[in-house]
């Protein structure tokens, strides 16, 4: 069973150490074969934020940009990204950094060089270069407040370990992070909670009209999962609700307004 550190922390509501976890679980009868740590090889990149983007004087495709990465001194960096834009936020590794995925799909030590006769320190990054995506067209633009100079395992929530679990046949409820986190808060003593979701949907939309729970419960299929969530919002019993019916041709669906 592959179990994320960083989703137990969300059950349990505090920070967790994987060979604790380890530990604690093998006490409880459940081996763990291998912790595999997540992201590791980002621990160099920072968040960094360009201030200014002109033209690469030798080269159509090049830009020079004036990047702030929390340093006392602005850095210069070239870059053939089009989407690279003043006033964004990317992924920076700076000079004697190794990014995961370079040429030929190996790491590759950021180094200081000359690019068309600019100087360039460091490289904004992409997505997929950092091993956390596929794309590659273009810089991995942050959506994030942290200031510039903030390491990106702070700024973003990738340092995680994966811990494969040893589930036996007899412990059927360890098959999931509910169970692993129950299991947990009862050696550590902690409270066992479940994660935070999102705010419900408040309305339910009929075909094209908008109708609040209550009234969309009298003619809400009762078999599906909308119905269910209706029935949840007006509690008018759920022996009126398995009597209703409504016609096949109906459709249903639910979305937050």
């Amino acid at each position: 069973m592959n179990i994320s550190r960083r989703w137990l922390e969300r059950f349990l509501r505090r920070s967790l150490d994987a060979q604790d976890i380890s530990a604690r679980l093998a006490a409880q009868g459940a081996a763990v074969d291998v912790i595999e740590p997540l992201n590791a090889g980002l621990g160099d990149i920072r968040v960094a934020l360009v201030e200014e983007v002109r033209q690469h004087p030798n080269a159509d495709r090049l830009r020079v940009c004036t990047v702030n990465d929390g340093g006392a001194e602005r850095r210069q960096v070239v870059c053939g990204a089009a989407n690279v834009t003043a006033g964004r936020k990317y992924p920076f590794a700076p000079v004697g950094a190794t990014v995961p995925v370079g040429k030929g799909g190996l790491p590759m030590r950021i180094e200081k060089a000359k690019l068309r006769g600019e100087p360039s320190e460091g490289m904004l990054c992409s997505a997929r270069e950092l091993g956390v995506g596929v794309d590659a067209d273009g810089l991995w633009e942050l959506d994030t407040e942290a200031v510039p100079g903030t390491l990106l395992l702070e700024a973003l929530p990738l340092d995680d370990d994966r811990i494969v679990v040893d589930v036996t046949p007899n412990r059927p409820d360890l098959l999931g992070h509910k169970g692993i986190a129950r299991e947990l808060a009862a050696s550590l003593n902690v409270p066992y909670r479940l994660p935070q979701l999102g705010p419900k949907p408040s309305r339910v939309l009929c075909a094209s009209r908008s109708m609040t729970p209550r009234a969309a419960h009298a003619s809400m299929p009762p078999w599906s999962g909308a119905s269910r969530w209706v029935h949840r919002q007006c509690g008018c019993g759920s022996r009126s609700r398995r009597s209703g019916s409504v016609p096949s041709t109906t459709s249903w669906t639910r979305r937050t307004t």
